[in-house]
């Protein structure tokens, strides 16, 4: 499944993708899935990381925003 944003932690450790419905967290040296985030309404088109790194953002296509809290 193509994903098509992306986002590195401030700390360069990890990466977020975002795709169709999904926001995914990699380890930004192995590629490795660490968590998929499931729930979005669309397509996730925006992701970031928050300020201090606990939470993560995404915006869909279909206009819905979405909080995530990082298990990390």
């Amino acid at each position: 499944m193509p994903y098509w944003i992306g986002s590195f932690s401030i700390e360069d450790d990890f990466i977020l993708c975002g795709g169709p419905y999904t926001l995914r967290l990699l380890d930004s040296e192995t590629g490795e899935d660490i968590i998929s985030f499931e729930g979005q309404t669309g397509r996730v088109i925006v992701a970031d990381f928050s300020s201090d790194g606990q939470q993560v953002y995404s915006a869909a296509n279909d206009g819905s925003v979405r909080i995530w809290r990082l298990p990390i």
